[in-house]
């Protein structure tokens, strides 16, 4: 991770936003499609958020986006299709056990890493000569971000794991459908990794997102770029001032995590997360099929 301010620019200019709105949000193949076609306003969007380009300079961002798009489409979606098959087939035969899991963790390590690769080139170009009034903006986000950081950890841990649930059950129902009130008690007991832990790696979310805006404001294409790069070879890791990488310690306790809730879920939620990948599997196949004709 570079940061998790920096991670969320990113992760629009690279399509993960996009395709994670697609993943969670779209039920079928048809609407995974029609948002796909779409790709480019959803990634604008976040751009323009964080990086507020304007005229020209909003014009070539847009520009070298279609590129990168295009790109993706050839390149990437086949990949992801091979990924969501070998991961559906392992589900099949083992459940949703410790290799499904990892499995599901390390494919998107290697996708965000593949993703990072390629935008740090082009993209780079365009966070070089940020101006002061883009500056500005992202300074605003970053203060955002902390403050929903912030907001987080606050009050007891009972309100803390409170939210936690709340959050976990939106993005986890799109993959494993309602949660009964059974699951939900067992997942507040014992899901989040913990109000004292989550405030440590907020303070080094923080810290990666300062260090990483300071090498965007050298306005050097040849630092920002090679900053990206390292941490696209190690995704696991946040960026730090020193141009040291710092170990994300959390994703391992998020492995685990995912595995006890596998243990709670009724082989309905686990067929249901098999459907999901075969659509998505499928959706992927027939977009990069017409890429290359």
């Amino acid at each position: 991770m570079v940061g998790s301010y920096w991670d969320g620019v990113m992760r629009h200019l690279s399509l993960v936003v996009s395709l994670g709105v697609m993943a969670f949000y779209a039920g079928g193949c048809s609407e995974i499609k029609i948002l796909y076609r779409n790709a480019d306003i959803f990634a604008m969007q976040g751009i323009d958020k964080n990086m507020c380009p304007r005229g020209k300079e909003r014009d070539a961002v847009k520009a070298t986006l279609r590129r990168y798009l295009d790109w993706h489409q050839q390149k990437e979606l086949p990949k992801y299709v091979d990924a969501l098959d070998r991961i559906g087939e392992q589900v099949r035969e083992g459940g949703l056990n410790r290799t499904a899991v990892n499995l599901v963790f390390r494919e998107a390590e290697l996708a965000w890493a593949r993703l990072l690769n390629r935008a740090a080139g082009p993209f780079s170009k365009h966070l070089a000569r940020m101006t002061p009034r883009q500056l500005d903006c992202m300074d605003a986000q970053m203060e955002k971000r902390k403050s929903d950081w912030e907001e987080r950890v606050e009050g007891t841990e009972r309100e803390y794991r409170k939210r936690w649930l709340d959050r976990s059950e939106r993005m986890l129902g799109f993959l494993f459908g309602t949660f009964s009130q059974s699951q939900r008690r067992t997942m507040m007991a014992n899901g989040p990794l913990g109000q004292g832990f989550e405030a440590k790696m907020n303070a080094h979310r923080i810290r990666a997102s300062e260090a990483f805006a300071d090498v965007v404001r050298s306005g050097s294409r040849r630092r920002i770029a090679k900053a990206l790069r390292a941490v696209a070879r190690q995704p696991r890791y946040f960026f730090s001032r020193e141009g040291r990488l710092v170990a994300n310690k959390d994703r391992q306790l998020r492995v685990e995590g995912l595995i006890r809730l596998a243990t709670i879920l009724r082989p309905s939620q686990i067929d249901f997360m098999q459907k999901k990948l075969a659509r998505w599997s499928t959706a992927f196949r027939e977009l990069a099929e017409r890429a290359q004709r």
